[in-house]
């Protein structure tokens, strides 16, 4: 709810909310500690990175070090932080801590190093030399997790820690990339932009670890030159840092460069611009609020290749200072910390955040006009949107209420009644519009336990509907587990557990030795679905063994061995039915994961009969890795590594707009781990796939 609030004397936005102590635990790929490692703490003042651009550098605010437990500590202010770890000999790690969300125990994982290399050509496809290319973003791509967050790095660390320049062959090699990662590349060299050819577009996660065959493009470049003025007194205004937002497609996103800064007579010089069409976006800091905000009409240039596009205007005010108080529903009770966003329609520059203090009040400067205001907080619901007239020539202070997010509390007992200090408790959702995220608690040492159920942070939905949630309660150490579901969200739910079984195993090569860094990750029938029984899948010890216990009784379950960690081996699954599992224990014979060594590759023809860019490339087959896919380069060309022996299914898709629609051409073929002169014909999406074999 958003009321007009009396007037209150002074800005309570300088007031800042409480910070917080936050430890972490980094280890590596077997789950030892990692000690003496580097952390450097980063932060954004934005919300989270979900899956939006930051149009922000952030600060560097911390450094420390890892104990001999591998563990690190540092301060949380509102806002996100990023935790980047690096050690010698070990990939880095990142993990993001974001004030408005629900924070994952995770340690941070410190792996195996791989690459990311390729060749950077010109337009007429010559090689690049004294090139700089850099990961403009890189996600730990965990394709098994539902963590509400995604780990992104981008913008500077991104930068400082993955780059390199093209050699007299126009090569790079970007060493100590993680395992598993998915990157976004960009690339520069004086008087020269990277150009979107299909393969690689800056900003998108188009590459994967280990990738050496990546093919950029440098085109002439052009500049933006103009000057930020106080709209009021045409006066220059000096330190505005200036973003490019692409205003058309193919171009760079905003976190593949650094932004420039408007200097003491209010003139800035972008550099490097690749062609096309650009908004450019101002941003300024300021306490406990920006001084300045930009003027309605917002500047947009087109800039074309060896030329400069001259004059352009930013103009910023004062604007109007608006203090939004939120308030716990029904009550004059201050919320702090609390994420507090403005839109505004009139400027494209004017989605700004602030964060309540202690006494529950955001301080933010709009424009005059019509005003949204959005919030976001753990344990709390706002309303989606919130309208208001902003009047100018006052300070505007209104007041949002702030929900409770649903709960659910109980009491864990055992089979004789006692209560269960330290049980799991888990709250997995169905699938409909709405749904809460994966929650999980502790039974504290009366078996008591709360589970908060956050918004989503995800407002799309598609696929059908299962509207049944339900919750796990697990004593791991005593083997015991409930399970119920439900559709509507109960209030209070006390829980009995039961004996329940321990799903054991190893995992093993073709030779028989013990693979220490591969997952099991274990589902089972529930509402008509199959559901993960954990988040995260659970690794094996050093030995490749492993023991998953307290899962009900008479179930239907599957499970998935995976080396990903280390990309060098591929699956194995299993299956058990109802009649297996009504016991206490369970032991699969070991599983036995084939070496991922191999590669598949070939060409892409499109309709016209000419090799085809830009195609999207996946396979799939037993033992193969999951949800890999890649694109074909300028010449149609595409490869795949760490591909296991045996029968393979690949295929292609592509869509191209043709006469003011989109039209989608695919093909599929049967090829075999190590076939390497595979051609996919594209063909319309109704016509009947091949069967071919490759030889």
């Amino acid at each position: 709810m958003m009321m007009l609030a009396a007037a209150r004397s002074g800005l309570g936005g300088g007031d800042p909310g409480a910070t917080s102590q936050v430890s972490a635990a980094v280890v590596d790929a077997q789950g030892r500690p990692v000690a003496d490692a580097s952390v450097e703490c980063y932060h954004y003042q934005v919300p989270s990175g979900l899956a939006a651009t930051i149009a922000e550098e952030p600060e560097l605010c911390q450094r420390t070090v890892t104990d001999a437990t591998g563990a690190f500590a540092f301060s949380f202010a509102p806002g996100t932080t990023l935790a980047l770890v690096k050690k010698a000999g070990l990939a880095p790690a990142w993990k993001i801590w974001a004030s408005t969300l629900a924070d994952s125990s995770d340690p941070l994982v410190l792996g195996p190093p791989t690459v990311l290399a390729g060749v950077v050509v010109d337009e007429n496809r010559k090689p690049v030399a004294g090139a700089k290319v850099w990961v403009a973003g890189a996600i730990i791509a965990d394709v098994n997790t539902l963590l509400m967050q995604e780990d992104r790095l981008i913008g500077r660390p991104a930068r400082e820690c993955f780059s390199a320049v093209t050699g007299a062959d126009g090569r790079f090699r970007i060493e100590n990339f993680p395992t598993a990662c998915s990157a976004g590349l960009a690339a520069s060299k004086p008087g020269k932009a990277l150009r979107p050819i299909p393969n690689g577009s800056t900003g998108a996660m188009d590459f994967r670890s280990g990738q050496d065959n990546i093919q950029l493009m440098l085109g002439p470049a052009g500049a933006i030159e103009g000057k930020v003025a106080i709209v009021e007194t045409d006066q220059p205004l000096a330190g505005v840092k200036l973003w490019l937002e692409p205003a058309s497609p193919g171009l760079y996103r905003p976190e593949s460069r650094e932004p420039v800064e408007s200097d003491a007579s209010g003139t800035f010089r972008i550099p490097d611009v690749q062609p096309g069409d650009y908004r450019i976006v101002p941003t300024m800091r300021g306490q406990p609020a920006p001084d300045w905000v930009v003027a309605p009409e917002y500047a947009q240039v087109t800039v074309a290749a060896g030329e400069t596009a001259r004059d352009a205007l930013i103009r910023m005010t004062k604007g109007v200072l608006v203090e939004v108080m939120v308030v716990a529903t029904n009550t004059p009770i201050p919320v702090a910390n609390v994420a507090v966003t403005s839109s505004q329609a009139t400027a494209y520059a004017g989605t700004r955040t602030a964060y309540t203090g202690t006494n529950g009040i955001a301080l933010l400067r709009v424009l005059p006009g019509t005003c949204y205001f959005s919030a976001l907080s753990p344990g709390y619901v706002f309303p989606v949107r919130n309208a208001a007239q902003i009047e100018a020539g006052r300070t505007n202070h209104f007041e949002m209420e702030a929900v409770p997010s649903p709960r659910i509390k109980g009491l864990i007992h055992d089979p004789s009644g006692a209560a269960v200090p330290g049980a799991l408790v888990s709250f997995h959702p169905g699938h409909y519009p709405g749904s809460h995220p994966y929650a999980e608690a502790r039974t504290d040492e009366s078996g008591r336990y709360e589970l908060i159920l956050q918004p989503s942070p995800y407002s799309a939905f598609s696929g059908g509907i299962r509207p049944t949630n339900f919750i796990l309660a697990r004593s791991l150490q005593r083997n015991l587990v409930d399970f119920v579901e439900f559709v509507q969200i109960p209030g209070n739910l006390d829980l009995t557990l039961q004996p329940g079984i321990t799903l054991s195993g190893s995992v093993k090569d073709t030779a028989g030795a013990p693979i220490s860094d591969a997952t099991v990750e274990v589902r089972f029938l529930e509402a008509g679905a199959i559901a993960r029984v954990e988040e995260r899948p659970a690794p094996v010890d050093a030995q490749g063994a492993f023991a998953i216990a307290a899962l009900p009784q008479g179930r239907e379950y599957s499970l998935m061995i995976s080396g990903l960690r280390s990309a060098d081996y591929g699956i194995s699954t299993a299956q058990m039915n109802g009649a297996l599992t009504r016991t206490d224990h369970y032991e699969f014979p070991p599983f036995v994961l084939k070496r991922a060594n191999l590669a598949l590759a070939g060409h892409v023809v499109g309709l016209d009969g000419k090799p085809l860019a830009g195609a999207t490339i996946f396979y799939g087959g037993e033992g193969q890795r999951p949800f890999i896919t890649t694109k074909s380069d300028s010449m149609g060309y595409f490869e795949f590594k760490n591909v296991v022996q045996g029968p393979v299914q690949v295929s292609t898709s592509h869509s191209d707009t043709n006469g003011g629609r989109v039209v989608t051409v695919s093909d599929r073929v049967q090829a075999s781990g190590g076939d390497t002169n595979i051609v996919l014909l594209l063909r319309s999406l109704n016509a009947r796939s091949r069967n071919t074999n490759i030889q």
